[in-house]
């Protein structure tokens, strides 16, 4: 069960198929698109991928949480723990938010936040942040958040028939301890 995590402006809580419409907003929007990911054809391819999402957090595959800025408003954008290895205490996270709530802070809250949870309340050892070389916005979150570059990950992902690097960042569960926090 993924519980609804909150912030001083945000309420990080599961997604549910009543969703669709702000989830299916989130996923044409341009600018939160993420480049691994083609936007959806339709309405229907939404609905597809939101429901295999369900479907793989209810198998404990994955935790995400949508974001918005009251508990019942719409979903701004989401925050999940993907790839997640129980064995090893490790996961990475993936994050995409409407861009026309960049600039505020609202992905960093609620980023600062599903890695707190990760650490304190799941007992990860390590996060990871995949992202673009060149996807310079989603750097700066990470960096922001506590999360150290460690180096290029080449050719790791396939997209129309390219393969693309990504730089990986990482965030331990030392660097929570000792203080070094992310903003809340």
């Amino acid at each position: 069960m993924v519980p609804t995590l909150r912030t001083e402006r945000l309420f990080l809580r599961p997604p549910a198929l009543a969703d669709l419409a702000a989830y299916h907003d989130l996923l044409l929007d341009s600018g939160a698109s993420k480049l691994f990911q083609k936007p959806p054809a339709s309405l229907r391819e939404s609905e597809n991928r939101l429901g295999r999402s369900l479907a793989r957090q209810a198998a404990g595959e994955l935790l995400n949480w949508g974001i918005a800025e009251t508990a019942t408003g719409p979903m701004l954008g989401d925050v999940c723990l993907v790839r997640m290895d129980r064995q090893h205490q490790r996961s990475e996270v993936a994050y995409q938010l409407r861009s026309d709530h960049w600039g505020k802070g609202f992905m960093a809250e609620a980023l600062a936040r599903v890695a707190r949870h990760g650490f304190d309340d799941l007992g990860f050892h390590r996060l990871e942040g995949h992202t673009h070389p060149d996807n310079r916005p989603s750097i700066r979150l990470l960096q922001r958040c506590g999360f150290t570059f460690e180096g290029i990950l080449r050719e790791n992902y396939f997209m129309d028939g390219v393969f693309h690097d990504s730089a990986v960042y990482a965030r331990l569960v030392s660097q929570h301890r000792a203080g070094s926090q992310p903003p809340t």
